[in-house]
This record gives C-alpha cells, sequence and structure tokens, in this order.
C-alpha cells in the first residue's frame, strides 16, 4: 500500500510544479480571480506559485450528483472542498435506478450538474453527444492539469476507455477493478473435484476446464432430489461474450454503432452461456450462500469485506478468456469524473477531481488495496505464484465497454443479455427476435451524435 500511496502523491506532486508554468483562465461560477483566497491546501501538492494557488483554492461553486441519498462519504468531501480548496458544492439527490435519463432530461432543461460519474458501460455516446467537454476542449478554456495527474493508475487502459474519436472525455478517480472469479476452495476439496486454482496453476484455465469444473462440483449430494451446489454465480453472460472478443452492439471508429450481435465471437460466447444456465444447468442466478455456489464473478474490489466475513477457504482465478478472442479482454469497472459541457466552472470541477484523489489516498477511500493484502497477502497457487501477483497483472489488461448506447438502448440490451440465460430459445432465435429493434434503436442513437 506504501508504494501505491507514495507514487500517487508523487504523480500529484510533479502535476502541480507543472501547473506553475501555465496560465489561469477561470470560468463562469469559478471565483479564483477575485484576489481573495479562500482556502488552505494540504499538504504533498508540492510548491506552488501564487496563481496557481489562487486558482486552487477558490473553486467556486458546483453541483455533483449523489445517488439515492447524501452518504458520509459524500458529506466528508464536500468539507474537504470548502476547507481546503474554497469551494463550495451542492450534492443533489437522485436515485440510481435510471439516473441516465435523468440527466439527459437535466441537461436537455439547462439544469445538469457540473460534473457526472462516468463508467465504461455507460461510455462513450455522453461524449458523441456533446454532453462532455473534452480534454482538449477543457485545454482551450485554460483548465489546468489536463496532461498530469487525472490519472491514477493504468493510463493507456483508461485512456482507450474513455476516448472517442481521439478526444478523452473523462477522468478515473479510483484503480481498475477487474473482475475475477473467487473460488469456495473448501466446497471443491469436501466433495474431491479438481479446483479452479489447480487448472489455473497448470496453465490448463480456459473455457473447456470452466465448464468441467462447473458440473462435477454441481449435484444432488444428499440425493433428496434438489440441486445442492451450482458451480456458478456472478458475472452475467455479457461478460461471456466480451471474454470471448465479441460485442452485442460495436463503436466504429468513425462513432458510428453497429449491430454485432450476428459476429461468430458473440454466438460462439452466447451458446457457451446458455449451455451452462440452461443445458447442464451448473450456473444460477439465484445467489444463494457461501455453502451452495462453488465460484462467484465479482469486482476485485467489492468482494475482499465478504471473504474477510466469510468461514471457507477462497482463492481467485482470472475470468478466463474465450477460444475465439484474439487478445485478453477482462470484465470489469473504470470509474471516472466528466466535466459536462454546460458547466460554467471547469476549473471547479477539475479542483473537485483533484480533491478527491488527495482524499481518497489520504483516507485510503475509494481502493481496496489494503483488504486485497489482508485476504490474499499470503497465499499462493500450487505453482508458488501469488494471488496479489495475478491481481496486479490483470489490472493492465483492457476493461472493453459491453454496452454500447445510452437510454433505451442500454436497456434493451440488460434485457437480451437477461434473456439468453432464462430462455429454452436458440442463441438465434433470440438475436433473430432482438435484431429489428436494436437495428431502430441504434440509428436513432447515430442520429442523436453531434460530434
Amino acid at each position: 500500500m506504501k508504494k501505491i500511496i507514495s507514487r500517487t502523491l508523487m504523480l500529484l506532486i510533479v502535476a502541480v510544479m507543472a501547473f506553475a508554468c501555465t496560465s489561469c483562465v477561470a470560468g463562469g461560477n469559478n471565483d479564483a480571480n477575485d484576489g481573495k483566497t479562500q482556502g488552505k491546501l494540504p499538504e504533498g501538492l508540492g510548491e506552488l506559485s501564487a496563481e496557481l494557488q489562487e486558482a486552487l483554492m477558490n473553486s467556486g461553486k458546483i453541483q455533483v450528483y449523489c445517488y439515492d441519498g447524501v452518504s458520509e462519504y459524500d458529506k466528508a468531501l464536500a468539507e474537504e472542498f470548502a476547507t481546503n480548496y474554497g469551494g463550495e458544492v451542492d450534492l443533489r439527490v437522485v436515485s440510481w435506478e435510471g439516473w441516465q435519463d435523468v440527466f439527459f432530461t437535466h441537461y436537455a432543461s439547462n439544469d445538469a450538474p457540473d460534473l457526472i460519474y462516468v463508467f465504461e458501460k455507460l461510455w462513450p455516446k455522453v461524449g458523441n453527444r456533446g454532453m462532455l467537454y473534452s480534454t482538449k476542449e477543457l485545454k482551450e478554456k485554460g483548465v489546468l492539469g489536463l496532461d498530469h495527474f487525472l490519472i491514477t493508475e493504468n493510463e493507456e487502459v483508461t485512456k482507450k476507455a474513455f476516448s472517442f474519436k481521439g478526444e478523452q472525455y473523462a477522468f478515473t478517480y479510483k484503480h481498475i477493478s477487474p473482475g475475477f472469479l473467487f473460488v469456495n476452495e473448501s466446497m471443491f476439496e469436501e466433495h474431491e473435484v479438481k479446483s479452479p486454482s489447480e487448472y489455473f496453476a497448470e496453465g490448463k484455465w480456459n473455457w473447456d476446464t470452466f465448464r468441467t469444473a462447473c458440473r462435477e462440483i454441481t449435484g444432488d449430494w444428499d440425493g433428496d432430489g434438489t440441486t445442492d451446489t451450482h458451480g456458478y454465480y456472478g458475472w452475467d453472460t455479457d461478460y461471456f461474450v466480451l471474454a470471448n472478443g465479441g460485442q452485442l452492439i460495436t463503436l466504429q471508429e468513425d462513432g458510428k454503432l453497429v449491430n454485432t450481435m450476428n459476429t461468430l465471437n458473440t454466438k460462439n460466447a452466447l451458446d457457451f452461456a446458455r449451455e451452462l444456465y440452461n443445458v447442464d444447468r451448473s450456473a444460477t442466478t439465484n445467489k444463494g450462500s457461501e455453502n451452495t455456489i462453488a465460484m462467484r464473478g465479482w469486482l476485485i474490489d467489492n468482494i475482499v469485506n465478504d471473504v474477510n466475513a466469510s468461514k471457507v477457504e477462497w482463492s481467485v482465478v482470472p475470468f478466463p478468456t474465450g477460444p475465439d478472442a484474439t487478445t485478453t479482454v477482462v470484465p470489469g469497472i473504470i470509474d471516472g469524473w466528466g466535466c459536462v459541457s454546460s458547466s460554467e466552472n471547469p476549473q471547479g470541477v477539475i479542483n473537485w477531481i483533484i480533491m478527491q484523489k488527495m482524499f481518497n489516498v489520504e483516507h485510503n477511500s475509494g481502493e481496496g488495496y489494503e483488504n486485497l493484502v489482508k485476504c490474499f497477502g499470503d497465499k499462493q497457487y500450487s505453482n508458488g505464484q501469488e494471488y496479489l501477483d495475478v491481481i496486479k497483472q490483470y489490472k493492465e489488461f483492457t476493461v472493453a465497454p459491453i454496452y454500447q448506447g445510452v437510454g433505451s438502448l442500454w436497456n434493451s440490451q440488460y434485457g437480451f443479455w437477461n434473456t439468453i440465460k432464462g430462455t429454452s430459445q436458440t442463441t438465434q432465435e433470440v438475436i433473430s427476435s432482438f435484431s429489428a429493434m436494436f437495428d431502430a434503436q441504434i440509428e436513432a442513437e447515430n442520429n442523436a451524435a453531434t460530434k
């Protein structure tokens, strides 16, 4: 953890020192040039010019969405923004359910917040509609720091995830959280079934061995006619498609969305998922308990508290890459901020991102590395490779967006994935039933693009 913190702080120090060479042009509600210093910057930002201090310590007013209520974390950030950055933030509560559609409504009525939460499933069509400032546009407004510190880890992965037509539109504030399979080693040992961690250590972890492990651990062990254990619960069918190098809808280089559900990569992955859920019945949508599920697909940062409190022994293995994929693609999440293009205070938005990064480092918020060390710090596979090294390695792979488009198109894709899991129809029948609707929605989405 010390290495991560030191690296992050050093990045921030270098960044703000570079700020001193850049002129500041405040926008809209930003009070940076009124000559009144209102904040008190925290330690760790390095030597700052008087002009830069003024810009960073007079952040002005911004508005931020809070989802389903104002958390203690939100309150702490608002206090930090006011105390050390001279800013004022309006924490505006919206429901998490369907908040993207709410944002479009607010944007259309000139009532949008100054920045929004961006993640790779929502991206990149918000930028395509002109709703977020690009890095280039922010630079043209004189906003500072965009070349230096708005990326945390894995800079190239982050840029790729939040770029559109060569321009970056959003910035991470947490590290990348890849999806892994967490394996109930106690269950495999009890039933004398070869564990996925053994396959992985042998270099034989793939879709065939994944399916074998699921089949062999699924069973009615007490003979009462009811399945006692299932091999897999977790990632939906969309992640099998992603891991096989497929996409339901693909964003082309020219910014247009196209329907790609009929490609071989996609159909083969959907067939594989359907067999797990509907033929083998070794995968389930019922979460169950730790005594009924052998493998769970989770974001690496979201599971650690459950693992720490568990009474069974857990290992962790990567989500296996599909046989048709040409590169390793890892399901997961990249969280970020986007500066809304209607904001009159883009420098205040960037100051908020600086503030949150500093706050997260100081308070170990927004990242779970310390918990990962508690869970897996002393654990190795049978070949001697450490769990933590594997986790670090897989953070470097591309986390690709499986959901393309927003609003109704996003919701239609969610319905498609659920249909694949729970129907007796063939993959081609499901594709045929959805294809016309998707084509119409894709056309409407492309027509809505402004960039």
